[in-house]
């Protein structure tokens, strides 16, 4: 991990150039694995799944063919941001949905086929300068507003982003024992 003192801990989490250990590595750490990520449904509801699940009388096994999933469809189209009054970008309502670990957890939809999943509720409510940060981000992604999909890697910066919110919740405690053993 980066430091044993939150301060520096948050400095780091807060910035979205700097690579964390566990957080926006490639080995994440347990407490983070399976938040925000991509997710893709081969419709509107069913998740993608191999060969052998699609024929049931087929046994599973080494006979069993992986079925590629589609590519993930990058294009925000989930009403996450618009166009006001002069051109401003606004937050749209999106479209969010209950997560696949279930109460707790959210799906943050990019359109029909595409999500990121299990984002902690906090983590989609967390608030820095006023702006719910998340839904900010997405509201300046909408692609009838950047006139393009995502890219890989900015698709991969909301999984960071997610997992680097979480972490710092997760500081909560002992950065109100660190302030109180200040003062």
């Amino acid at each position: 991990m980066i430091s044993t003192l939150p301060n520096l801990q948050i400095a780091a989490l807060l910035d979205p150039e700097t690579p964390v250990e566990g957080v926006t590595t490639l080995k994440v750490h347990p407490d983070l694995k399976g938040l925000g990520e991509l997710a893709v449904t081969s419709d509107a509801g069913t998740p993608a799944r191999n060969s052998a699940d699609a024929n049931p009388s087929k046994p599973a096994g080494k006979s069993a063919r992986i079925t590629p999933a589609a590519p993930p469809d990058l294009a925000i189209a989930a009403r996450g941001g618009y166009a006001g009054q002069g051109g401003v970008t606004m937050p749209g309502p999106g479209k969010v949905t209950t997560g696949t670990r279930g109460e707790g957890y959210l799906d943050i939809h990019l359109n029909a086929t595409t999500r990121w999943k299990d984002v902690p509720e906090a983590v989609w409510n967390y608030t820095l300068g006023g702006y719910q940060v998340l839904k900010k981000w997405l509201s300046y992604r909408e692609s009838a507003l950047l006139g393009r999909p995502l890219t890989s890697d900015e698709a991969q910066q909301f999984t960071h982003h997610v997992r680097r919110i979480a972490s710092i919740l997760a500081l909560h405690d002992k950065l109100d024992a660190h302030y109180r053993a200040s003062v």
